[in-house]
């Protein structure tokens, strides 16, 4: 039962199968005698199990920040101004709906959920800059 239930709940995590058989032996000693609760601890488990370990690979390293130039420093800022102007120029100024999402996208928001309306003219318009700009889908 554990090894099936660590194949299928947590696939791949190398200390699933312990914690699995740690949570089994510790219902059993609490008293539990039914199949079905003993399979539901195992699961239980496997899922923390697995939520652990993805939650400890997602963080990103420590970065550190090299000291740039400031001659590059300004050309990245004199392309995005060019990059902004060229793409107000060819695209309609957006609405407050689109502000909205934007502000939310950059964690500028007020932490207030958007509407339905405002993700969709958000989209929308995002949708309608990566044309404008070229860029390819995943990027953008």
């Amino acid at each position: 039962m554990r090894a099936a239930v660590a194949r299928r709940k947590a696939p791949g995590i190398p200390d699933a199968d312990a914690e699995i058989a740690a949570a089994v032996w510790a219902a059993i000693g609490r008293g539990v005698t039914d199949q079905r609760v003993l399979f539901n601890r195992a699961q239980d488990a496997a899922v923390a199990a697995r939520r652990y370990e993805r939650r400890h690979r997602r963080r990103p390293p420590g970065i550190f920040h090299e000291q740039l130039d400031p001659a590059d420093r300004a050309v990245d800022a004199a392309d995005a101004a060019l990059t902004i102007r060229r793409l107000l120029s060819e695209l309609p100024a957006p609405s407050s709906d689109v502000i909205n999402w934007a502000d939310h996208k950059v964690g500028v928001g007020s932490g207030v959920r958007l509407s339905s309306r405002e993700k969709m003219a958000g989209a929308r318009w995002a949708a309608r800059a990566r044309v404008v700009l070229g860029a390819p889908d995943d990027v953008a």
